[in-house]
């Protein structure tokens, strides 16, 4: 079980990481968008 959550935190952060990019990537490109069209 230790192999396996020492395998899994890097992994999860690396998703959250990923997720939380994903979620400002997109969030700008709206505000860009909303201001383009207003």
């Amino acid at each position: 079980m230790w192999r396996d959550q020492t395998c899994v935190a890097p992994h999860g952060v690396f998703v959250g990481a990923f997720l939380l990019f994903s979620g400002a990537f997109r969030w700008s490109s709206t505000v860009s968008a909303f201001r383009t069209v207003h």
